[in-house]
């Protein structure tokens, strides 16, 4: 039977023949959650927007900071990432969760991000069938990690989303393994605070300039503050998502 991948970067690493490398992988049932939250007003199918959280986050967070957004004719799935990640919150501590496994683009880190998009490919059209979403008028949205995962995915599989939203992240093309000028060219919207320091803002500028140079209809707009969801991005989102037209 023959290994699985990753035998050659052990051997580099610990400095031991790959020919006497034997190694094994155990298969756990990992169950992360999702939370669709459904819009006060407007009849099924409904618009909706496909919301990944930020590095370390629980759906529970994401979902009050985007709390305004329910009230308009848009549903909201939140999916949770399937890595467990402890964090400390001053005294406490909690269990996030992130989308993929960051040491750098190996093949492991591609591995990861690859089996979160086949778990979220998924269950979109399960949840869309459940509770009564359109799946022709999806946008993905992802905050810092998740918008570098909602960039991949988006552009992995263009057919599924009408639009992409990248808050207080950047996209990485070459982690699709596919161009972003192979993929449809709907419209995209970059939310960045303007002093964030976790995500540079030049970082984010330089992500729109490839995408509008792809032929994007790409629209960047900032916000007062750091590396964080602010009522200027939740504003800037609503109106953007009105121009739309969905």
């Amino acid at each position: 039977m023959e290994d699985p991948a990753g035998r050659a970067t052990l051997s580099e690493r610990i400095g031991i023949d790959p020919g006497r490398l034997r190694v094994g992988e155990s298969r756990f049932l990992l169950s992360p959650r999702d939370l669709t939250i459904l819009p006060r007003q407007g009849s099924p199918p409904h618009p909706t927007i496909l919301a990944i959280h930020g590095l370390g986050m629980r759906i529970e967070t994401f979902s009050r900071w985007l709390q305004p957004v329910f009230d308009e004719n848009w549903a909201c799935l939140l999916p949770e990432g399937p890595y467990p990640l402890e964090r400390r919150l001053g005294g406490l501590r909690q269990i996030g969760h992130a989308w993929y496994l960051w040491e750098g683009d190996t093949p492991a880190f591609r591995r990861s991000l690859r089996q979160s998009e086949e778990r979220i490919l998924a269950i979109l059209p399960e949840r869309a069938a459940a509770h009564g979403l359109d799946p022709t008028r999806m946008v993905a949205l992802g905050f810092s990690q998740g918008a570098v995962f909602a960039g991949s995915l988006a552009l992995r599989s263009p057919e599924r989303f009408r639009g992409l939203v990248i808050a207080a992240g950047r996209v990485r093309s070459r982690f699709s393994g596919n161009e972003a000028g192979m993929a449809p060219r709907w419209p995209v919207l970059f939310l960045h605070g303007v002093d964030d320091d976790v995500v540079p803002i030049e970082g984010a500028r330089e992500s729109a300039a490839e995408l509008e140079r792809a032929g994007f209809d790409v629209t960047f707009s900032t916000a007062p503050g750091g590396h964080i969801w602010s009522d200027a991005m939740t504003r800037n989102l609503l109106d953007w998502l009105l121009r739309l037209g969905l």
